[in-house]
């Protein structure tokens, strides 16, 4: 088994879902006694990224749910018993085929799931979708264990760019204007979406006469939401009120700053951050779904057919970072300059 180089395992907290979903409250599952053989698998990939996992686990049924949950082994398969395989598929032909490879990271101890270690599958592939990515593009999924294959489709989400800002403007929020404007060119097959903002800005410290200056970053909220029809293109517009960009601003001072040592602030600049998943996300997020494939959390829909899980799609796009207008400077002095020493 490969242990997990630093740096190359991100993981991205989505929204998550299926196309051809399966309901495990209201439809019957046929799981295997026990928690013997039933293939449970997540993916969620982005054809921007370079590395690509897969989370493989071992399914049970309801009355063995604590006591197997309690033994690490019930709930995951032992690596050499396991293949991982991923198509990219056009027009119904397979075209390229991925071999996956086990690798292990650790995560805190859940409340249910004794998972201290959780093995995921992975393959490294920077240019997912190929050159060629007209006609109909799919990814394929096949997990198989012990002769039972499990296996999904899922559609990919190609690049996309803000349409709004401007590439040339400033950051221009004042605390005076009521909201403020996002726009990003929706990618073909997107139906959900998030947008958020990223600012940073420096604080200089004095410990006993030794300064010290820190670039902080702190995130606030433009918009989520999901569509109900995957997208063929246009334009989706978030609109969000001025406030939560400032209140942001207050919060990440107060919780991560040093308001006892801090002499001086100084706000750097903005950038938007957009998150476009497809109709299998959608469904999720629709569905009240809040499950990576990576967590311990339960979820309650699946798109694998012979097996449970999920395997969808997603891709990211960031706008440069925005220097303030004078508006959004005033505005950030006026409210916090003698209160948290935000200076020009």
């Amino acid at each position: 088994m490969t242990r997990l180089l630093p740096g190359l395992f991100v993981l991205v907290v989505l929204f998550i879902g299926c196309t051809d979903e399966f309901d495990l409250i209201n439809d019957e599952v046929n799981i295997a006694d026990g928690y013997q053989k039933t293939i449970v698998a997540y993916a969620n990939f982005s054809p921007s990224n370079e590395y690509h996992y897969v989370r493989v686990n071992r399914g049970f049924s309801a009355e063995d749910f604590y006591a197997g949950a309690n033994n690490q082994d019930s709930i995951q398969f032992a690596p050499d018993e396991v293949n991982v395989k991923i198509f990219r598929i056009r027009n119904n032909d397979t075209i390229k085929t991925y071999i996956a490879r086990d690798t292990l990271i650790e995560k805190p101890e859940s409340e249910y799931f004794n998972t201290n270690n959780v093995i995921l599958y992975y393959f490294r592939e920077p240019n997912l979708l190929g050159n060629n990515t007209t006609g109909n593009i799919k990814l394929g999924l096949e997990v198989e264990v012990g002769g039972d294959v499990a296996y999904s489709q899922t559609t990919p989400i190609k690049d996309f760019n803000f349409n709004f800002p401007p590439l040339l403007s400033t950051f221009d929020i004042a605390y005076e204007e009521e909201r403020f404007k996002v726009e990003i060119n929706k990618p073909d097959n997107s139906q959900a979406y998030r947008v958020i903002g990223i600012g940073r800005y420096r604080e200089i410290v004095n410990m006993n006469g030794d300064y010290d200056t820190t670039l902080r970053e702190f995130t606030f909220s433009v918009g989520n939401t999901y569509e109900t029809q995957p997208s063929n293109g246009g334009i989706k517009a978030f609109y969000q009120s001025c406030g939560v960009f400032y209140d942001a601003i207050e919060r990440d001072v107060l919780q991560n700053g040093d308001t006892v040592n801090a002499v001086e602030r100084k706000f750097v600049d903005v950038a938007y951050h957009a998150t476009a998943g497809n109709s299998d996300l959608a469904l999720a997020q629709i569905t009240g779904n809040a499950y990576t494939g990576f967590s311990d959390n339960q979820t309650t829909v699946s798109n694998m057919s012979n097996g449970l899980g999920l395997f969808s799609s997603y891709n990211e796009a960031q706008t440069r970072y925005y220097i303030l207008s004078t508006p959004t400077e005033d505005s950030i002095i006026t409210l916090y300059g003698n209160k948290y020493k935000f200076t020009r």
